[in-house]
């Protein structure tokens, strides 16, 4: 959907005189608090813990389902839960020590729901950290029980756009259901308007509740537009929000009348309704910010307005974005917005952000995250080049900044989990840019604390990618880099070479798992081609196979999978393609009470859970998620269990134990895995306490007409 900016004028007109006239009362009774130039995101954590904290665990306390079976745990999960939340968006690097594990907090409410707990607060926080562990199916379920009962006009308006932003984001990713969507919207414009009325005019009140509004309606017009028209018959709505708020969806008109293509493709009165809204925005956005400089928001937003109006001096896009860091230093939408307007396209130049770059590592302000923008400078450049962020790694102007600030916090933070993630993120980027003598130097220093998480953004295969490190710089670096030239360019002497170098090694010397793991993914994708089963059970390494959540391990014919309180999930390394079949027999013992589930699935990104199979002891039922349908139906059991995948035409049509089950027809038009396709085993519920057996992994890829 799109904006239509010409239907809102009427609307738009009646609202900036609101906002001017209440705005011009309000200033006309306080002068604007000064700017706290301190401010900063840990500030803003612990403003946004106790905002969550009144809002999460004294509505339970108040009106939640409260039993003396679950009662304290209840309370307890939430208090952490509000602690890890608050949390979340602090840069890892500095954020405190004894802020809680996202593993450690949905552990608690896993234990809190199988105690039969069905409070919607509860609910709704363990569906925000399934969600988060990558576990949609399950988080789906969860946050839509906790909107229907939170959407009864009593419970707080910020608890229900909490619940409705997290299922939106699903949303974009697996596209739920028409009626579902227009529910959530339904609540989510209401509670907008609700959050918006009667606020305590704090920097804190107005600020958490505006972030979230925004995150509801930013690229939605569906839902923007009908909280405008609500918004004109509103009463007691707070003047900044309203102003910020309506400042926004003046931007976004903007840009609605312009399009988004070059400046050649926009017409006359493209360019007219652009500026006359962009115009619009400014107003009411500088009322917003005359109401109170010190809240970050309007200023930031201003950085866009006047990049488009090409403003100049004090109304530049640097004029504004040195206010909005005088009212929170780190503040990410000032620096998002700034990024955009240095990008050629806009009049800047890569030199010009560049030396932003570094104008960030010279603050040296290591207790923030300010240095680390470098970074995000990188990826700007990386992102208008469209060029991976290997390459933009590989250049000396961009790598020598980033050093420069990685080495700062290193000397900077104490010793710790913040430190060690910051040299684990340092390892990745030096890898990347091929900058392997000083990917090896920082690995050698974290050792076992090394965050091997960081690399999953670089490569499926973790233990390749830091092997190859040691490869790359080992004493047969010249013979590795030519072997890895020859896989890349399909030289049929790979093979040979690759074999060569691991039998020159030694099992456990460091740069040997490169070599053997690259061999085994170059001999499966000869024989995968041929059209033939091909065993992938593991016999003693998982060189094909990466392991995503849980602790897993090789045992003779058997591959066994361990919970470790982050869930369950292996993923296959080589990409199958869209037809294929494979099959496997699994084998699972629950060791805790509660919901439980194992199987298989495929899809491009692990997170989806599009197409696969699961079946549960627990339940005594088989349950599928394919064809864009879920489904579950009773089946008996066996202790050991054949599953068969079929994925052809993008669909998925499966057995049990050699019988069909019953996944209904596709519903056109065909979902598109593309080119990244990959199965994984998993367990389908992170928090369930099962050790998981799986033997006799094959894998067929299919031709048409091949049965």
């Amino acid at each position: 959907m799109k904006w239509d900016y010409r239907r809102q004028a009427v609307l738009v007109a009646a609202l900036l005189a609101v906002v001017s006239t209440i705005a011009r009362s309000v200033n006309a009774e306080q002068a604007p608090g000064p700017a706290d130039f301190e401010y900063n995101d840990l500030k803003f954590a612990k403003d946004l813990r106790s905002f969550q904290q009144a809002g999460w665990v004294q509505t339970y306390l108040t009106m939640g389902h409260r039993d003396e079976a679950w009662d304290k745990p209840a309370k307890d999960f939430l208090e952490t839960f509000c602690h890890y939340a608050s949390y979340e968006l602090v840069w890892r690097g500095i954020r405190p020590d004894d802020v809680p594990s996202a593993d450690a907090v949905r552990k608690l409410g896993n234990d809190v729901i199988n105690l039969k707990c069905d409070d919607p607060q509860v609910r709704a926080a363990y569906g925000a950290l399934l969600f988060e562990s990558g576990n949609i199916p399950i988080a789906r379920r969860e946050l839509r029980a906790a909107l229907v009962a939170m959407n009864d006009g009593k419970h707080p308006a910020y608890n229900i756009l909490y619940v409705c932003n997290q299922l939106l984001q699903i949303d974009r990713q697996t596209s739920l259901a028409p009626d579902a969507r227009a529910t959530i919207d339904s609540a989510a414009v209401d509670a907008s308007v609700r959050c918006m009325c009667n606020v305590p005019p704090t920097r804190a009140e107005r600020y958490i509740r505006f972030r979230m509004i925004h995150m509801i309606a930013k690229d939605r017009p569906r839902i923007e537009d009908r909280i405008v028209k609500l918004l004109v018959t509103a009463k007691d709505v707070d003047p900044w929000l309203l102003g910020v708020f309506m400042g926004e969806y003046q931007t976004h008109l903007a840009w609605a009348a312009r399009g988004t293509g070059t400046a050649d493709t926009v017409t006359k009165d493209g360019w007219q309704g652009f500026e006359k809204h962009l115009q619009n925005s400014h107003t009411l956005l500088m009322e917003a910010w005359k109401i109170d400089p010190a809240i970050p928001g309007p200023a930031a937003l201003m950085i866009t307005v006047a990049m488009g109006l090409g403003a100049e001096g004090e109304e530049s896009p640097r004029a504004w974005y040195i206010r909005s860091r005088s009212a929170k230093m780190d503040d990410r939408w000032a620096l998002e917005s700034m990024l955009w307007s240095l990008r050629p396209r806009w009049g800047g130049s890569y030199e010009e952000l560049i030396s932003l770059g570094q104008e960030f590592v010279s603050s040296k302000r290591f207790d923030t995250q300010v240095p680390a923008w470098m970074l995000e400078t990188a990826w700007s450049i990386s992102a208008d080049r469209a060029q991976p962020l290997t390459i933009t790694y590989a250049q000396p102007e961009i790598y020598k900044p980033l050093k420069e600030m990685f080495d700062g916090y290193a000397a900077a933070l104490p010793a710790g989990p913040g430190r060690d993630w910051v040299l684990s993120e340092q390892a990745l980027v030096a890898t990347a840019g091929g900058h392997y003598a000083d990917a090896r130097a920082v690995v050698d220093q974290v050792g076992t604390k090394l965050d091997r998480r960081v690399f999953q953004s670089l490569s499926g295969n973790v233990d390749r990618t830091i092997s190859q490190v040691y490869a790359y710089t080992g004493p047969h670096e010249k013979e590795a880099r030519a072997a890895t030239h020859e896989a890349e360019t399909l030289d049929a002497n790979a093979i040979k070479h690759f074999a060569d170098l691991a039998a020159m090694c030694q099992p456990h010397d460091p740069e040997a798992y490169y070599y053997n793991s690259y061999l085994t993914e170059m001999r499966f994708k000869a024989e995968f081609a041929e059209s033939k089963w091909v065993d992938v059970q593991p016999k003693d390494v998982l060189y094909l196979w990466s392991p995503i959540h849980g602790n897993w391990e090789t045992n003779g014919e058997k591959l066994i999978g361990v919970c470790d309180g982050s869930g369950l999930m292996l993923r296959f390394g080589p990409m199958t393609g869209d037809a294929f079949e494979l099959e496997a027999k699994l084998e699972y013992e629950p060791t805790s009470p509660g919901a439980n589930a194992c199987g298989i699935f495929c899809d491009h990104n692990g997170q989806t859970w599009a197409n696969g199979v699961f079946y549960s002891v627990g339940f005594h039922d088989v349950s599928w998620y394919g064809n864009g349908k879920t489904g579950v139906v009773s089946h008996p059991l066996e202790k050991v269990n054949l599953l068969h995948l079929t994925m052809s035409a993008g669909k998925l049509t499966a057995t049990f134990n050699g019988e069909p089950v019953p996944i209904p027809a596709m519903t056109p038009p065909a979902r598109d895995l593309g080119a990244n396709a990959r199965v994984c085993i998993a367990g389908l519920y992170p928090d369930s306490q099962l050790n998981l057996v799986v033997t006799d992994l094959k894998v067929r890829k299919l031709v048409p007409g091949q049965n």
